[in-house]
């Protein structure tokens, strides 16, 4: 060729990678390896050059001479750019910037996806996408021969051999990440010969003369239209089988294949594109490609998080049931025994007595701890602040255990400082759950000495107070690697002591839960053989006097001037049997049906002033039964309804108060509350007399 130039100073010319020579009016201005007429004889030059003219007329004759035998990437069919320097070194420049751009994006992209594989944040359908990302990134990014400019010194053929690695991590990664997101409609046979070839292709690499090499990549490229033809198969497949995000993978393998023809169209010359074409085709697929996956990523995890709320609730359902089906019996064996006891019984025969009652009560107690590890796990574990007399809670709890105490020889004492308000706010029932618990293990770990409860108190500014509580034994004490298990969830500080006391391991845990929900802490000071002594600390506002609406002390239950009307609803025959005889040594009699159609059939036939009502009941549940009664009576006479039920959930409390009833009465019986309930409401009868 024979151009006119117009400017002759600073004319260069750039070439692609060939073994080739150029001559300016047959003078040698430049040379790429070695140009050969055998193929043994050329030497591939894959470094690509940039030659200045020498000063010449207006018109001069450029030679070139090439050989290439065997790469398919370079050669008479690609371009050879002329031009000013600065042209030149623009276009080159402009290669290397977008080149550099994609590689470093898709790069550092695809080794976080890499990552959070490893660090078990995902499946493996990530940490494929994340290899398939950065292999087709550098594939891509080779081509403009970017690090060969910034590692010149490096050997074409180390070059050649991470592009051809690249290519083929591409589509064993390609492969296996379509594996994992669509197993069923992948061929298993398929996909492992696929992988096989990719594998053995990327070892070879590594050992293989560069000439095989360059003629098994000249052929692979056709290979990987076939491997694309498959997968665009299976994402069809996914599309019929409604995968919801199978329209995404049809649409970047789609893409995938266009960029592939687009790719060998230019490596023939039969398309010219310049390389910000390409840069925005590759980002393009890169973007759809991250948007499978990412997609993918949040329906699997949006699949797990149904999942695991379905078994969540499963197994909240399961947990209600067994609690309601085993206290139902327990409050039936507790009962019963508790009015046995009012009867007159040999020493023996309340010594055995006792015992039921002792492993009943235990039982219960596993049943409530397991419930509470239930809720806290699932935070629904509540803490109600009212404000309470925190001296008779503690009286109270030492009431119930001075028996026992005194039963084994212990002794047992409580001493409250002067300076601890009356009233603080706080939950009284946690606080009194977390403080029987500690109490009930002291006693049961203690063979002589005694237990000692001591309540103080930290002047704080403000209305709060600081609480201290201790509860210390002389009992057979913990050991200091024990103490650090006996707060954890199902474990005791030694495991004989399950079978020699009894016990899931849940009372601690809890407390601890419940103390630190409460904003305090818990710990343990022990030693064996000396005891141990459990301390909590509490910040709470200081309290109030509630304000009682009547007083029921001077109500005489048996003889007031209306009487009460009580219906009893409950199915099961033992309980009902149960409560009927408690009210009946209280003094009252009560009417009984066995379902809540019946309990609404018998408050229309009568006005009731207490309707003791079981939850679940057939033909009409507790809470229907509830709502329907409570519509059909006016103002006034509406009886008080409450809740006598096995049903220990909160959510079941929530649903009866909200529907109307005053009161929730949880299995096993206690007819002491009971008997505060029938006095309150006689003051109520007494007072509108």
């Amino acid at each position: 060729k024979k151009p006119k130039v117009k400017e002759r100073l600073g004319i260069k010319i750039l070439y692609l990678p060939t073994s080739a020579k150029v001559f300016v009016n047959e003078e040698l201005i430049a040379e790429n390896g070695q140009v050969a007429c055998t193929a043994a004889a050329a030497i591939f030059g894959s470094m690509p050059i940039a030659a200045s003219f020498p000063e010449v007329g207006d018109t001069f004759t450029i030679t070139i001479q090439l050989s290439n035998y065997a790469h398919h990437k370079a050669g008479i069919f690609h371009k050879v750019y002329l031009g000013t320097g600065t042209n030149i070194s623009r276009t080159r420049k402009h290669a290397q910037f977008y080149g550099l751009v994609f590689f470093g994006g898709s790069l550092f992209l695809g080794l976080f996806c890499m990552m959070t594989f490893l660090t078990n944040l995902s499946r493996n359908g990530l940490f494929y996408f994340g290899l398939s990302l950065i292999g087709f990134s550098y594939w891509k990014a080779s081509t403009t021969k970017s690090f060969h400019y910034f590692f010149d010194g490096c050997e074409t053929i180390f070059f050649f051999r991470i592009e051809f690695l690249s290519v083929f991590l591409f589509v064993y990664a390609l492969v296996s990440c379509m594996n994992v997101i669509y197993p069923k409609e992948n061929i298993k046979q398929v996909v492992r010969f696929i992988q096989f070839v990719e594998l053995a292709l990327a070892i070879l690499t590594l050992f293989l003369p560069i000439n095989f090499l360059l003629i098994i990549i000249e052929y692979h490229i056709y290979f990987i239209g076939f491997v694309l033809a498959y997968l665009l198969a299976a994402a069809i497949r996914a599309l019929f089988n409604q995968h919801k995000d199978s329209i995404f993978v049809l649409t970047g393998l789609s893409i995938g294949v266009l960029n592939l023809l687009a790719y060998i169209f230019r490596d023939h010359n039969l398309w010219i594109s310049a390389d910000s074409s390409a840069f925005i085709f590759n980002i393009s697929l890169t973007v759809t490609l991250v948007s499978i996956l990412l997609y993918q990523q949040f329906s699997n995890a949006l699949k797990l998080s149904r999942e695991a709320a379905a078994g969540e609730a499963a197994k909240s359902q399961f947990l209600s049931v067994i609690s309601h089906e085993m206290r139902t019996p327990m409050n039936g064996i507790i009962g019963m025994t508790e009015l046995l006891s009012k009867t007159k019984l040999t020493n023996e025969q309340r010594d055995y007595l006792e015992s039921v009652q002792t492993s009943g009560n235990s039982l219960i107690t596993m049943i409530d701890d397991i419930l509470d590890v239930t809720r806290i796990q699932e935070g629904k574990l509540r803490i109600e602040y009212e404000s309470f007399d925190i001296h008779s809670l503690f009286q109270q709890v030492h009431r119930l255990f001075l028996q026992n105490a005194q039963r084994r020889g212990l002794e047992f004492r409580l001493n409250i400082d002067n300076n601890v308000p009356k009233y603080v706010v706080g939950d009284a029932m946690r606080l009194k759950q977390v403080l029987d618990n500690l109490v009930n293990n002291a006693i049961k770990f203690t063979k002589q000495g005694g237990i000692y409860i001591e309540l103080q108190a930290t002047p704080t500014e403000g209305k709060k107070v600081a609480l201290h509580c201790h509860v210390r034994d002389t009992g057979i004490g913990v050991s200091k690697e024990q103490q650090q298990q006996i707060f954890k969830q199902f474990l005791q500080a030694d495991s004989s002591r399950s079978r020699r006391y009894m016990g899931l391991g849940l009372g601690l845990p809890i407390c601890k839960q419940i103390i630190e929900m409460m904003g305090g802490n818990i710990q343990v000071e022990s030693e064996l053989g000396k005891g141990s002594i459990f301390s909590f600390n509490l910040l709470l506002h200081k309290g109030k006097s509630p304000l009682l609406p009547h007083s029921v002390s001077s109500v005489d239950n048996k003889k007031s001037g209306k009487g009460l009307q009580i219906l009893v609803a409950e199915d099961n025959a033992i309980n009902l049997k149960l409560i009927l005889a408690g009210l009946k040594r209280l003094g009252y009699h009560a009417d009984s049906v066995e379902n809540g159609k019946e309990a609404l059939t018998a408050s229309r036939a009568k006005a009731y002033d207490l309707i003791l009502m079981d939850l679940q009941m057939p033909e009409m549940d507790g809470i229907e039964s509830t709502r329907h009664i409570l519509e059909e009576s006016d103002g006034q006479d509406r009886p008080h309804i409450a809740a006598l039920t096995a049903n220990a959930f909160p959510e079941d409390k929530e649903a009866a108060l909200a529907a109307g009833m005053k009161d929730y009465l949880l299995k096993p019986i206690k007819f002491e509350t009971i008997k505060k309930l029938l006095a309150k409401l006689e003051a109520k009868t007494h007072t509108n007399l």
